[in-house]
C-alpha cells in the first residue's frame, strides 16, 4: 500500500510531466540557437571610436589607462599610482544625432586636475547618441559597477559632467539615491522639458520672422529651409568675432533668444554668433517613438509671449 507522501510525490511528477509536454508542443519549432549578446559590440547601426588614451605622468609615476567596450558602450578608465580611494564619473554632453560613439576624458584640464590629487575616472561614450538621458544615466552606473567588478570596489563614487551630462546626473541621483556619493553638474541642463521648449521657440520664431513655413522639421531642413531662413534674417554670414551683419529681423531674433534664455547679460550678443547654427541643427532627430529622438513630444509654446515684438 502506497503511503500518503509517495501517493503526493506521483502526483507533483504527473503534473510537472504534463507541464514539461505543454511546453515542449507550445515551442515545438526548432530551435535556432541565438547569437550570445555579450555587449562588447555596439548596438546596430552605431560604431565605436576610442583611439588609445597615453596615460599621464604624475608625481613621477604613470597612470593606469583601461580601455574597451562594455555594454555596447566605449569607455576609458584612468587610474594614478597612488589611488585615494575614490572614483569619480564623467558624463559627457550632447553628441548630436551622429552614429560614432566615442568616450571622453574629463574637459577643461579636470583629468589632470583629479588625478594629481588622487582620485580614479571613468568616462561612458553611452550606448547612442541623441538627447538620450536614459542611455547616459543606466551606461555610467553600468561602468562604475565594471570598474569595481574589474579594477576595485571604490570608497566613494563621485559623478561630474557638463551640459546634457548635467541632466544624466540629476537623473542619475534621482534613479539611484544613496549610489553616488557627490555630484558635480557644470552648466548642467536641470529645467528638464524647458530646454525643449526653448529649442522649440528658436526654431519657429525664426521660421515665422523668415516667413519660411518649416514645422514640423522637414527632412531636409538644414539642407532648404535653414539657409533660406539665414539668408532672409542675415545670418548667414554671422561669425563669431565678425561684423555683425543680421538685418532688423535678424536683431529682433537674436533679442528674443536672449530673453527666453535668460535675459539680457553680458556677452549674450555675442554668444548668439556661436550657437545660432547649433540651435537650427538640434531639432533634427533621427526618428522614432522616445523623448530622446522626438523632443517634439515634450516641448510646447502654449501661452508664451515672444518680445521684443518688433519690427
Amino acid at each position: 500500500m502506497l503511503t500518503s507522501s509517495t501517493r503526493f510525490l506521483r502526483r507533483l511528477l504527473a503534473v510537472g510531466a504534463t507541464l514539461t509536454l505543454a511546453v515542449g508542443l507550445a515551442g515545438a519549432a526548432p530551435a535556432v540557437a541565438a547569437a550570445r549578446d555579450d555587449g562588447t559590440q555596439p548596438l546596430p547601426g552605431y560604431t565605436i571610436s576610442n583611439p588609445p588614451l597615453a596615460p599621464l605622468v604624475i608625481d613621477g609615476a604613470t597612470t593606469t589607462v583601461r580601455q574597451g567596450v562594455h555594454a555596447h558602450t566605449g569607455f576609458i578608465i584612468e587610474t594614478p599610482a597612488r589611488w585615494n580611494g575614490d572614483l569619480v564619473m564623467w558624463a559627457h554632453g550632447y553628441r548630436g544625432q551622429g552614429t560614432v560613439l566615442s568616450p571622453e576624458p574629463p574637459a577643461y584640464d579636470l583629468r589632470q586636475r583629479m588625478l594629481a590629487q588622487g582620485y580614479a575616472w571613468a568616462s561612458s561614450s553611452y550606448d547612442r547618441n541623441g538627447y538620450d538621458i536614459r542611455s547616459g544615466v543606466l551606461g555610467t552606473r553600468e561602468l562604475a559597477d565594471f570598474f569595481a567588478d574589474t579594477v576595485k570596489r571604490p570608497r566613494r563614487v563621485l559623478i561630474a559632467g557638463v551640459s546634457m551630462g548635467g541632466h544624466i546626473i540629476g537623473r542619475s541621483l534621482e534613479q539611484y539615491p544613496g549610489y553616488y556619493d557627490g555630484a558635480l553638474p557644470m552648466c548642467g541642463v536641470l529645467g528638464d522639458q524647458e530646454l525643449f521648449d526653448f529649442f522649440l521657440d528658436y526654431n519657429l520664431v525664426a521660421q515665422a520672422l523668415a516667413g519660411v513655413r518649416a514645422y514640423p522639421t522637414p527632412d531636409d531642413y538644414l539642407t532648404n529651409a535653414v539657409p533660406r531662413i539665414q539668408m532672409a534674417l542675415g545670418l548667414a554670414d554671422l561669425k563669431p568675432g565678425g561684423p555683425d551683419t543680421t538685418n532688423d529681423l535678424g536683431k529682433q531674433l537674436r533679442a528674443i533668444t536672449v530673453e527666453r534664455s535668460g535675459g539680457p547679460r553680458p556677452g549674450a550678443d555675442a554668444a548668439f554668433a556661436v550657437w545660432k547654427d547649433f540651435l537650427f541643427s538640434i531639432t533634427v532627430t533621427d526618428g522614432g517613438d522616445s523623448p530622446a529622438q522626438r523632443p517634439g513630444q515634450l516641448a510646447t509654446n502654449l501661452l508664451t509671449r515672444y518680445s521684443p515684438n518688433s519690427p
